[in-house]
């Protein structure tokens, strides 16, 4: 499966499940789904389960972090990382310090350990 193949599956679920209107100018597969208010944190969680029913793959908490985890086309990466059995490739190259938790940046982002 490709990257474009995932996004498109990513961003249809997206819009139908969180009530993206397709008219909406502001929406893209580089929108901030968390920052611009399309996703709020159990919507992480619903996200995330999608993802794994629909994929076959579970996100691990260190991808789960604003600089990969942010935009669709994000997600799709983490996403094709995953179903590719690249998870180090995708993970490897984060800036030190960019996959620690706690930041409030992060926080919607915790909701899945909260919720499991």
């Amino acid at each position: 499966m490709t990257h474009d193949q995932i996004a498109a599956r990513l961003e249809g679920f997206v819009r139908g499940h969180f009530g993206v209107a397709r008219d909406d100018p502001a929406f893209s597969r580089r929108a901030h789904l968390f920052q611009d208010g399309y996703v709020d944190s159990l919507g992480v969680v619903e996200l995330l389960a999608f993802i794994h029913e629909e994929f076959g793959v579970e996100v691990p908490d260190e991808a789960l972090v604003p600089e990969r985890f942010e935009t669709i086309e994000d997600i799709a990466r983490v996403v094709h990382g995953l179903v590719d059995g690249r998870v180090d490739r995708g993970l490897a190259d984060a800036p030190p310090g960019s996959l620690r938790r706690g930041s409030s940046r992060d926080s919607g982002l915790d909701a899945r350990r909260a919720a499991g």
